[in-house]
């Protein structure tokens, strides 16, 4: 239960990791990403390589990403609405493929309990 929902997270928020216009939300959904993934990994039964993840990627990885976002000026980076337009129909039906496929994986693996 804990791993599937785990799971689902993970994906939910790769996804808003891409659809997000900002860089600051895109970086702290990146990091839920690799929280949830580590959290999977923790259920899963490999401890410590769940918390190896989590120091590695979030203490550090993510953390850089989060800090060199915050220094970039955003204010002078600017999207054409055009392409965000565009682009969301294909990010959309990415999304759909990435949670049928999960969906598909979840529900086909061996249950242990």
């Amino acid at each position: 239960m804990l791993s599937a929902l785990s799971v689902y997270i993970a994906a939910l928020s790769s996804i808003l990791v891409s659809i997000t216009t900002s860089p600051v939300i895109a970086a702290l959904y990146l990091v839920l990403t690799f929280v949830a993934v580590s959290a999977y990994l923790i259920v899963s039964g490999a401890a410590f390589l769940g918390l190896v993840y989590l120091l590695v990627y979030v203490g550090a990885i993510a953390v850089l990403f989060l800090f060199v976002v915050i220094l970039l000026d955003t204010q002078a980076i600017t999207v054409n609405e055009a392409t965000t337009k565009s682009s969301f129909s294909y990010e959309l039906a990415f999304s759909l493929l990435v949670a049928a496929s999960v969906t598909a994986l979840v529900a086909l693996s061996p249950a242990t309990t």
